[in-house]
């Protein structure tokens, strides 16, 4: 980060001095954590990890009646509207995470979709399950309805990131 940092700050005029002394104040209050605000600062990313998994898993059970219930466009809809939601508060809850490194973004940005994707074909398939028991709601297709969620639930990542051209890492 203190190269990328020094390139901006040089990028908006400031002087070699105040820029040294920006990274060197930095540097040291990196240094200068106390030792349960470093050991955090190093779980908070796997942390949020099972957090996003068990959020995806719960809303994954609340969506359970709207695919037993809905059929064709209006349940895609509903799915599409549900994962941009939920994948822009999680996507603003990344970018709030300061310490969080390149690495850990593109990381982020695989797997989130990929447990939104898992999770949702589940539910479908118990919708589905559900639906042959009971002998109320419509079959679906589990694959298309979780492409559909997971699309939708990175798309605010998505768009920060490519159409806005952010770097998480260097604001």
């Amino acid at each position: 980060m203190p190269k990328k940092l020094e390139a901006k700050l040089r990028k908006n005029g400031w002087e070699r001095k105040h820029i040294h002394r920006v990274i060197r104040i930095i540097d040291d209050a990196h240094a200068n954590k106390h030792p349960s605000i470093k050991m955090m600062d190093a779980h908070v990313y796997w942390i949020l990890l099972v957090v996003i998994a068990i959020a995806n898993f719960a809303i994954s059970i609340a969506l359970l009646p709207s695919v037993m219930a809905l059929r064709g466009i209006f349940l895609y809809v509903v799915l599409a509207i549900v994962g941009l939601i939920f994948g822009l508060a999680f996507e603003l809850v990344i970018r709030s995470i300061e310490h969080l490194e390149y690495n850990h973004h593109v990381a982020l940005g695989f797997i989130i979709p990929a447990i939104a994707a898992i999770n949702i074909f589940l539910m479908a398939g118990m919708a589905n399950n559900v639906k042959g028991s009971i002998g109320f709601g419509h079959a679906q297709s589990p694959f298309l309805i979780s492409i559909v969620y997971a699309i939708a639930f990175v798309l605010p990542f998505f768009w920060y990131k490519f159409i806005l051209k952010k770097d998480y890492y260097s604001e």
